[in-house]
């Protein structure tokens, strides 16, 4: 590529095959047309002029001095350059249209199209670079051991397949797959825009981007590492088998995130879930672990496993407003705050050494939470309850229910209770809510107690143990007496523990003297209006 000058005095004759010119009036010049001509990507400068007069010194120097500046232009020529068909080399002249191998250089770039029906070509030229590629479906490309391919601007497509085995392919452009991008023994960079509705497989590969990777289809990882710098969104199925993830920027995943077998996935940017996270648990099987010390916002479902290691570990920052459900192990040593569903099962341990903070939702407890040091489980809204182990310190300003919900059981605190909410007693035929705390319990002005009866059990005349402790500060907000579920409750605040009679319901004759009551006060007040 390089740029030529024509020049032309009357008589001379010029074939322009594409021009763009303009004129330059001058009394003494007559005119002069400078301009250039483009054709198979060449560019050529030419000056035309036609003299009516002597032509000056002055101007034969303003001439000179446009020409120079227009030999400094040079344009550069895109070639769309197609397979014929059939398979063979990328470097085989012969095998593309035009007669050339496409790789960018010497002003020449190529936009390069495979759609021949059933084409395989075998990428054997090293630190190949183009434009942008499109792959039709039924077709390949296999970038094998020793060679590369950069894509470097503008939109490309694989509808087809897309081998990368031993080689290493990079993308600074738009790449939409919505075939098979295969990454195999490879290395696979995004550094622009990669969209994947298909299949990315990435097989003891390195994948990395610092650009946006958007997955809707399906992204696979066995025995790889993925590198984020940039943003990664999934919205389709994302799963680590013996593989590792590290996300330094954004990681969105509003679908599916399977990590497991032995896999590892590390987030020190901002990690948002709206999706399901399954850790050791999902299509992955087991041995998952996460690891936060950014930000972890999470509005969807995280579930986590019960095999040893199957761990969530939070250093950073995390909010759940969505549901968080481990059979596994959580530890937490930075911020947490839940809003929305927690359930710890019988097999699952939540270790904090910062508050569990709760503003709202639910924590069901039926394993372990455990509150170390100074910190304590501060619930102060929604509710807890559950029938599994709390150690530490529990401030209740929410709701706390022994059991779960509609079937009552014990909740034990090893350690100190203290309540300005409420506790719900649960009362069936054959079991009831129990809080046994082994330290000491203060109820504060404004603790209440809530009795809701089950499967139509009839407490009259028994007296049920609601609840134990070392020592008693304060009473329930309730009275020594009320009524709550159509039964009239004597409540004994004793020394070591709470115990609550029912000792009477409505008699027949009071309740019909009440309606009465009401209904005539409902008549007068229709008359006086009347």
């Amino acid at each position: 590529m390089g740029s030529y000058l024509h020049i032309s005095y009357p008589g001379h004759n010029l074939f322009f095959r594409e021009q763009v010119y303009f004129q330059i009036p001058d009394a003494g010049l007559g005119h002069a047309q400078l301009g250039l001509e483009t054709a198979q990507g060449l560019a050529s400068l030419f000056v035309y002029i036609e003299s009516v007069g002597h032509m000056r010194l002055r101007e034969v120097l303003a001439v000179l001095f446009l020409l120079c500046g227009f030999q400094s232009i040079k344009t550069y020529g895109q070639v769309v350059s197609t397979w014929d068909g059939g398979t063979g080399n990328w470097s085989v002249s012969t095998n593309w249209d035009p007669v050339a191998v496409p790789n960018n250089g010497g002003g020449t770039t190529y936009s390069v199209t495979i759609s021949a029906p059933s084409s395989g070509v075998t990428m054997d030229v090293p630190n190949d670079t183009i434009d942008d590629l499109t792959l039709g479906a039924t077709t390949s490309l296999n970038i094998y051991a020793g060679y590369s391919l950069s894509l470097v601007s503008g939109a490309s497509t694989n509808a087809g397949t897309l081998n990368d085995i031993l080689g290493s392919l990079t993308n600074f452009g738009t790449l939409v797959s919505t075939g098979t991008l295969y990454n195999g023994h490879a290395t696979l960079g995004n550094s622009g825009t990669l969209i994947n509705s298909g299949a990315l497989v990435n097989a003891e590969s390195d994948l990395g981007n610092s650009g946006t990777l958007m997955n809707s289809g399906t992204l696979s990882n066995a025995d790889s590492s993925v590198s984020n710098y940039g943003t990664l969104i999934n919205t389709g199925s994302s799963n680590y088998t013996n593989s590792d993830l590290s996300s330094s920027a954004t990681l969105v995943n509003a679908g599916t995130l399977n990590i497991g077998d032995v896999s590892y996935v590390g987030n020190t940017g901002r990690l948002i879930n709206s999706g399901i996270i399954n850790i050791g648990t999902g299509i992955t099987g087991e041995i998952g672990n996460v690891g936060n010390t950014g930000t972890l916002i999470n509005s969807g479902a995280i579930n986590i496993g019960p095999h040893l290691y199957d761990e969530l570990f939070n250093s950073g920052m995390l909010i759940s407003a969505g549901t968080l459900t481990s059979a596994g192990l959580i530890n937490n040593t930075g911020t947490f705050t839940n809003s929305g569903a927690v359930t710890i099962s019988s097999s699952g341990l939540f270790t904090t050494s910062t508050n569990y903070a709760q503003t709202g939702g639910s924590t069901l407890v039926n394993g372990t939470l455990t509150a170390t040091g100074s910190a304590i489980v501060n619930i102060q809204g929604g509710t807890l309850g559950g029938t599994g182990t709390i150690n530490g310190y529990v401030a209740m300003a929410g709701t706390i229910t022994p059991g779960e919900p509609g079937t009552p059981g014990t909740l034990t605190i090893f350690g100190n209770y203290e309540q300005t909410g409420t506790l719900e007693e649960l009362m069936s035929p054959l079991s009831q809510s129990f809080l046994n705390v082994s330290g000491n319990v203060t109820l504060d002005p404004g603790a209440f107690l809530d009795i809701t009866l089950l499967n139509g059990f009839d407490p009259l005349g028994q007296t049920f143990d609601i609840m134990d402790y070392n020592a008693l500060t304060g009473q329930f907000s309730n009275g020594s007496s009320f009524w709550d579920d159509g039964y009239l409750w004597d409540i004994t605040h004793g020394q070591s523990e709470i115990d609550v009679t029912a000792v009477s319901t409505p008699e027949p004759s009071s309740l019909l003297l009440l309606f009465i009551g009401l209904a005539a006060l409902a008549f007068y007040a229709h008359r006086k209006n009347v």
